[in-house]
Formats: structure tokens, C-alpha cells, sequence
């Protein structure tokens, strides 16, 4: 929209730099929710309270990083010079993401969020299903049968990255 253009290395930086950062600033905000909903209160003022006391510390942490990101622009180096308003520009659109969509998902979904280890409203018999899934998760034999699923994946990886053209 405003003319400037990616350089095809930035991309893949920019993909991780803004998947690192909204999983960062989501925990942030998940962990503080999670202790206000197991405290009783309810999921619209959990978020509330929550966006009140994380999102000074994400948005200091946000700018910051995309300060520094932009003065690479003043760098000796090219490449710098190059990739550093881009990464400025990700982290920008990071936290934005970060300190809108994230509280407001948290409000719409409350407990549901932390399922299984908060149940969404309590249900009977929730215990009894926790029970059971770990029994099963126990069970030598359904691990021996993961073990050889992914082995099998991953065989099946390999044979096909023999016909790979690379570079």
C-alpha cells in the first residue's frame, strides 16, 4: 500500500519475528488471564483486568524492540540498512494483533481456553474423562503405536527428500 518493497531474504525473518512476538505477548496474556479466571472472576472482567495490567508491559516491550529494529536503519552495512524498517514494521503489526485480538479472544472464550485443565464451566463428569484420557495415554501399547506412526511420518519424509531439487 505504501510502495516500499520486501527483499525476498526479509520475508521468512519477518514470518518468524512476528510468529515469536504474538506467541510471546500471548502467553503473557494467557498466563495473568488464566490466574484471575481460577481465582472465580468472571471471563469478560478476567480479560478486562488482564488487558489493564499486561498491555503497558507489552507495549513497552513492542516499541522497544521496534526502535531498535528501526535504527538498524543507521547501520554500516547493508543488508542491515535493508531488512531493519521492515522488522520495525512487523513487530509494529505484531502488537497491534497482539494487544487487540488476543484480549478480545480471551473475553469471548474465557475458561474455554485452557481446556482441559479449566474446565469451561465446570461440567460433571469432567473428572472422570481426565481420568480416563490419561489411563489411555499411559498404555505401553497406544505409545508403542505412536512411536511407530511417526517413525513411519517421518520415513516417508525422507524417502521423498531424495527427489528434492534444492538450491
Amino acid at each position: 500500500a505504501t510502495g516500499l518493497t520486501v527483499p525476498d531474504i526479509l520475508k521468512p525473518l519477518m514470518i518468524a519475528l512476528v510468529l515469536g512476538i504474538v506467541t510471546d505477548y500471548t502467553i503473557f496474556y494467557a498466563s495473568t488471564m488464566r490466574a484471575h479466571v481460577t481465582a472465580g472472576m468472571h471471563r469478560v472482567e478476567a480479560a478486562r483486568q488482564t488487558t489493564a495490567e499486561i498491555t503497558p508491559i507489552v507495549v513497552a516491550g513492542g516499541a522497544l524492540l521496534a526502535a531498535s529494529l528501526a535504527a538498524l536503519q543507521v547501520a554500516q552495512l547493508g543488508f542491515f540498512r535493508a531488512v531493519g524498517p521492515g522488522l520495525a514494521a512487523a513487530v509494529l503489526v505484531a502488537l497491534g494483533a497482539s494487544i487487540t485480538l488476543v484480549p478480545a479472544a480471551m473475553a469471548v472464550f474465557g475458561r474455554a481456553l485452557f481446556w482441559p485443565s479449566l474446565a469451561p464451566g465446570g461440567e460433571p463428569g469432567i473428572g472422570r474423562l481426565r481420568t480416563r484420557l490419561a489411563q489411555l495415554q499411559a498404555r505401553r501399547a497406544l505409545g508403542f503405536l505412536m512411536v511407530a506412526a511417526c517413525l513411519a511420518g517421518l520415513a516417508v519424509a525422507a524417502w521423498q527428500a531424495q527427489h528434492m531439487r534444492l538450491g
